[in-house]
């Protein structure tokens, strides 16, 4: 018995013949870069909260009756510091005290694992000097 082989008849019964590999070249880097746009977004959210947390240790730090606005500095650096690494680069932090509010500002930008998304990160925080009134016995 002889088995004859049509090339023609091959080609004809399946004309979507290795569509699946060019598929598969389309899909792949638009999976890994959505995979990679959702892991920035994380990130970006991280070093929001991470500078958000860095402006309210400052603001807590500042606000006191006779600290400055020197202490929230220094304790929203600390707080960068251990809380921050990896996620919030070129953070700048700035504390203007006044008689009766402090205002604190810390910004930076997230890191980058996509070079699409520009991230800049803003979070200001402001609140009331506290002030200790004296306890004067006897009166209300």
């Amino acid at each position: 018995m002889r088995i004859r082989y049509d090339a023609d008849r091959q080609q004809a019964s399946a004309p979507d013949r290795g569509s699946a590999s060019a598929e598969a070249v389309i899909a792949t880097p638009l999976l890994m870069l959505l995979v990679l746009a959702i892991i920035q977004a994380g990130i970006i959210l991280h070093a929001h909260h991470m500078a958000q947390a860095a402006a309210n240790t400052a603001m807590e730090a500042a606000r006191a009756e006779l600290a400055s606005g020197g202490d929230g500095t220094a304790a929203a650096e600390a707080s960068l510091g251990r809380n921050a690494g990896g996620v919030l680069e070129d953070a700048e932090v700035t504390v203007a005290r006044g008689a009766e509010t402090i205002t604190v500002t810390v910004s930076g930008n997230a890191t980058q694992i996509v070079p699409l998304f520009d991230a800049p990160i803003e979070v200001t925080v402001t609140g009331p000097v506290e002030h200790i009134e004296p306890y004067e016995a006897g009166g209300e």
